[in-house]
C-alpha cells in the first residue's frame, strides 16, 4: 500500500525504492510461481490454513523454508 500512496503522491522515486526493497520476495514469486508462494506466505504468517487448488501443488519445505526467512528479513513476518 506504500508503493500504491507514494505514487499516487507523485513520489516516484520513493515508489522505486519501496519496490527494490521487496525484491527478494518479487525473486520469489519468480523461482516458484506468485500464487504458490502467496499461499506459502499466507499458512506462514497464520493468516490460513490451506493449499493451492489442485493440480497446482503446495511448495516443498525448503521453498517454504527460504520463503519464511525473505518475509523475516523484510520484517513482514
Amino acid at each position: 500500500m506504500e508503493i500504491v500512496a507514494a505514487i499516487e503522491a507523485g513520489h516516484a522515486d520513493d515508489a522505486r525504492a519501496l519496490n527494490a526493497r521487496l525484491q527478494p520476495l518479487w525473486d520469489l514469486f519468480i523461482a516458484f510461481s506468485s500464487l504458490r508462494v502467496t499461499y506459502a506466505a499466507a499458512n506462514l504468517l497464520g493468516l490460513c490454513r490451506t493449499a493451492p487448488p489442485r493440480p497446482i501443488l503446495p511448495l516443498p519445505e525448503d521453498a517454504q523454508r527460504r520463503i519464511g526467512q525473505v518475509l523475516g528479513a523484510l520484517g513482514l513476518a
